[in-house]
């Protein structure tokens, strides 16, 4: 089981449509991204953070990823069909 990550800014464009495209093209993993920004402070980003479940803003402690990634797996785990 995987927790894809992405920064909300990125070279190539934004993590908003890096997000974006996978869930369209695996709606499943919408709750199993973790956004992980070092920018809070802008309106966008601030109006993005508030859709995004699974998020933390740099600088964190590694208790805090941790503790979202277990809150991750254990509800992809209790929603998760196998095929």
């Amino acid at each position: 089981m995987t927790s894809p990550s992405y920064d909300y800014k990125l070279p190539d464009g934004t993590g908003q449509a890096f997000a974006s495209e996978i869930v369209r093209l695996d709606p499943t993993l919408a709750d199993r991204l973790l956004l992980i920004t070092g920018d809070s402070l802008t309106a966008d980003t601030q109006d993005y953070l508030k859709g995004v479940p699974n998020a933390l803003l740099k600088p964190f402690h590694l208790e805090a990823l941790m503790a979202t990634l277990h809150r991750i797996f254990a509800s992809t785990a209790k929603t998760r069909v196998e095929p």
